[in-house]
């Protein structure tokens, strides 16, 4: 007889007067997240390797309802292919799943989601679940499009006794996802440690990078089970010159990367690529490159391109490093030739392009402000600088502005539940100079409730005392006239 669990791609959180699905993604995925009642929680925590009569049985029996009461609310998300509203509530797709032997068996309990009222619109966590750890800014290459703050910052890091601590409170505080970031991850000494820790706790540490990893680094991450979960590797072409040019690098990296993608092919690890086009890899001949070297390939996942970025920090000025819309249009076209012959077994996918808000109308602003993604940072997430500072987003790093704690001094509860971070998420409007259109808008207490603004996009369009001013999708935004688009 078939038996069910919560599909486990997903996990449950409470939140005192409601309750979220929210989705363990993989490498390069967006976390999503569902609120439900708490009631539905409760039903779904009985789902743990049981028959759907069993379940259904002892949740008539909790809440008092017959079983055809239960079947009716909960049996339409065993299975279900596409999402489902339930009133207020939001399902993903395929919410229980059949259970199959060696899957994870979430050990939740009815009494985690004991509630005393309901509000089931979007607020503020009450604990982060989305954790990212950058161990170190130190790097094996000095790309000309590197969006890091690097100067000065390359030797900060965390002692081994500190990060336990961390990792520690963020399994007992129900963080979902802990990521490490770079720098280069494998250049913190202690990596091993810190990885191990993690698969312990069942958080997959996803890694990027670029510098070579040696065979034995490659056994040491299968030995240590990370695996479940792809390495990305960033490579721009594989024309030796132009890739040169890109990272400023010199022998024997070259053959030491391709070695390391033929090792990851030996050992049966998976990893996806990312590609960034800039002035010196905008060609087909480039891409083209790439496409000889990862056919037949079979741990190849998947492969992104993206447009280079303006970057905040880089000493360098967007226009010497930024391809041209007219460059990225043959790329798109032969990306797109590429998988009609079907040489991958995924889809390449075109560029992604920085968007040009100077170019959109009054009406094009609105609606892409009124559809914008949520931004998580200080909502559910934080990001953890080397030195221990903690700030909401990777790309605003040591801005004083949205530092909101450190835990080298406080606990991760102590920092979320701070006056600065609260106080940076719920931004007073009398606080904002009277430069800002956001000073005087009467849309600024809807605007800021809960999506926010992109702080990134704004300090890189208005500068990093300007961190006050609109989203750029915002139709009431200044016009934008640092160079940080291509043309």
């Amino acid at each position: 007889m078939e038996k069910y669990i919560i599909n486990p791609k997903y996990a449950l959180r409470h939140g005192g007067n409601k309750s979220y699905i929210i989705s363990r993604q993989d490498n390069a995925e967006i976390t999503t997240i569902n609120i439900i009642h708490p009631i539905y929680a409760m039903m779904l925590s009985f789902f743990k390797a049981i028959t759907k009569e069993s379940a259904f049985q002892q949740i008539s029996e909790l809440l008092h309802l017959s079983a055809s009461q239960v079947e009716s609310k909960i049996g339409l998300l065993i299975g279900n292919d596409s999402p489902i509203q339930a009133g207020a509530s939001s399902f993903p797709p395929q919410v229980i799943v059949e259970y199959k032997e060696g899957m994870k068996i979430d050990q939740y309990k009815y009494s985690d989601f004991l509630y005393n009222d309901v509000d089931l619109t979007m607020s503020r966590f009450d604990a982060p679940i989305d954790i990212i750890c950058n161990l170190t800014l130190q790097c094996a290459t000095s790309c000309v499009y590197c969006y890091a703050d690097r100067k000065g910052n390359q030797h900060k890091r965390m002692g081994i006794e500190t990060l336990d601590k961390i990792i520690d409170e963020a399994k007992k505080i129900g963080v979902i996802r802990f990521k490490l970031m770079g720098g280069e991850v494998m250049l913190y000494d202690g990596w091993e440690h810190i990885v191990h820790k993690l698969i312990d706790y069942g958080y997959q540490p996803d890694i990027s990078i670029k510098r070579p990893m040696t065979e034995e680094e490659i056994i040491k991450w299968k030995e240590l089970k990370a695996t479940t979960n792809p390495i990305q590797i960033s490579l721009d072409t594989a024309i030796k010159e132009h890739l040169y040019q890109i990272l400023q690098v010199s022998d024997p990296y070259f053959e030491k990367i391709i070695e390391t993608i033929n090792l990851l092919e030996k050992h049966h690890v998976k990893y996806i690529v990312h590609t960034v086009l800039n002035r010196y890899n905008d060609s087909i001949d480039d891409i083209a490159s790439l496409v000889d070297f990862f056919k037949n390939r079979k741990y190849l996942k998947k492969w992104m391109f993206d447009a280079a970025k303006c970057s905040m920090y880089n000493s360098l000025k967007y226009r010497d490093y930024k391809t041209s819309l007219e460059k990225l249009k043959p790329i798109g076209e032969y990306l797109q030739s590429i998988n009609k012959q079907k040489i991958f077994p995924f889809e390449l996918k075109s560029p992604g392009i920085p968007l040009n808000h100077n170019k959109l109308s009054k009406q094009q602003k609105y609606n892409l402000f009124e559809n914008r993604t949520m931004c998580t940072g200080n909502l559910d997430a934080i990001y953890i600088l080397p030195d221990g500072k903690v700030t909401i987003c990777e790309e605003l790093y040591w801005h004083p502005k949205f530092i909101i704690g450190d835990l080298t001094k406080q606990s991760i509860m102590e920092v979320w539940n701070s006056k600065k971070a609260r106080d940076m998420f719920f931004l007073n409007q009398s606080s904002i100079p009277d430069d800002s259109p956001c000073s005087n808008c009467p849309d600024y207490t809807e605007c800021r409730k809960y999506k926010h603004i992109c702080w990134r996009d704004t300090l890189l369009g208005y500068g990093s005392e300007k961190w006050y001013y609109p989203d750029l999708t915002c139709p009431r935004a200044p016009f934008i006239t640092k160079d940080i688009y291509l043309e």
